[in-house]
């Protein structure tokens, strides 16, 4: 099997989602949200935590730039984002199909 298939596996994807939902707080799922609604809006893969704060600002959600820091670096640590420089990705291809 190649990485594809298990990216498309239902119960990979499943287990990923469920993990996120319990190991995750609303600040941290609304993070999520916000970013994967605006990359989607403007075709964006990679986002900056500028990026994040106007996702978060347009749907009303003002977190002060430590909380953001803090969020990414749960979402880091859990295996949903990874940094490259000053940019954020989504680890996994499951995110961006949700």
């Amino acid at each position: 099997e190649s990485l594809i298939d298990v990216y498309s596996d239902e119960g990979f994807k499943s287990h990923l989602l469920t993990s996120f939902m319990q190991n995750t707080e609303n600040r941290d799922r609304a993070l999520v949200y916000a970013v994967l609604m605006s990359s989607a809006e403007y075709g964006t893969r990679g986002f900056s935590h500028s990026f994040i704060d106007a996702a978060l600002r347009k749907r009303g959600v003002i977190l002060p730039q430590d909380e953001i820091d803090q969020a990414c670096d749960v979402l880091t640590l859990a295996g949903v984002l990874h940094r490259k420089g000053k940019e954020y990705f989504f680890t996994s291809p499951v995110f961006t199909k949700v």
